[in-house]
């Protein structure tokens, strides 16, 4: 991925980690998690993050400048029950930000985090579990549904320059459910 950018454009300028094992991910308890989910969503969601970042970092170095923007997970302030793992795996993409900003930022590299709230986009799981649209939204301050397009600006700030001594941030959209 990253030497396809290269060889396209001739720098990298940003990347945005916004994969996730989420939609398939049954609620249970903590206790019935199998090895294996434990795993696919750590893989998925930390290690996939992990190894994007690695991968475009030399060319950033390079460049002394660079964004790296994480998404994770309004789960992790608000803790629902039955998802420890994916709550345990946007937890260590926030960690993930603070150590990178931490290395990186001597090279003019800015690594935050973006965390939105649930954003209705997979039907099949949207039908799993109908009451949870009505339930956020009831919750929020703005009483509407989050869309894609809430995140956008947020999303922009973090790679332009307007956040050029933003570095190790976790910054919240999620239309006011939750305060940070």
């Amino acid at each position: 991925m990253a030497a396809q950018a290269l060889q396209r454009f001739g720098r990298i300028d940003g990347l945005v980690n916004n994969a996730a094992y989420y939609t398939t991910v049954v609620k249970k308890d903590f206790t019935e998690l199998t090895d294996a989910e434990w795993d696919r969503c750590f893989a998925v969601n930390v290690r996939g993050a992990w190894l994007c970042a690695r991968a475009v970092t030399a060319a950033m170095k390079r460049q002394r400048a660079g964004k790296i923007v994480n998404v994770s997970s309004m789960t992790v302030p608000t803790a629902p029950p039955g998802f420890a793992h994916y709550i345990s795996s946007k937890a260590a993409i926030i960690g993930l930000t603070r150590a990178l900003a931490r290395e990186l930022g001597e090279h003019g590299i800015c690594v935050n985090t973006l965390t939105p709230d649930y954003i209705a986009f997979d039907r099949d799981y949207d039908n799993r579990q109908p009451e949870m649209r009505t339930m956020l939204t009831a919750q929020r301050c703005f009483r509407r549904e989050a869309g894609a397009d809430d995140l956008i600006g947020t999303l922009l700030y973090l790679l332009g320059p307007g956040s050029d001594f933003v570095t190790g941030q976790d910054i919240w959209v999620n239309g006011g459910r939750a305060f940070g």
